[in-house]
């Protein structure tokens, strides 16, 4: 049996893994504080670094941004997914 290539945590939709993916660090947005969409764009704030979770990898280049890598719940992408193909566990491919 294959292993699927998400979890219901990482599944774009398509059932395929999100992961990685680029966009802003942890961060509070505009529309959750108080005064909700009538904050002005652009409001949004960064949460500090120590609360960023240990899956964001920050951009040396665009502060703030950065790469998510890897699901927090699974791992995927990381963990590599059986394919049904030589990726079988142990127990699988015995007879």
């Amino acid at each position: 049996m294959t292993k699927p290539n998400c979890c219901e945590h990482c599944n774009d939709g398509d059932g395929n893994c999100a992961y990685p993916y680029y966009g802003v660090a942890p961060h509070e947005c505009f529309w959750k504080k108080t005064g909700g969409f009538n904050n002005p764009l652009g409001t949004s704030t960064l949460l500090p670094r120590e609360e960023w979770p240990e899956n964001f990898s920050e951009d040396p280049e665009a502060p703030g941004c950065g790469i998510y890598t890897h699901c927090t719940e699974c791992g995927r992408p990381n963990e590599t997914p059986a394919t049904g193909d030589a990726q079988h566990s142990e127990q699988e491919s015995t007879p």
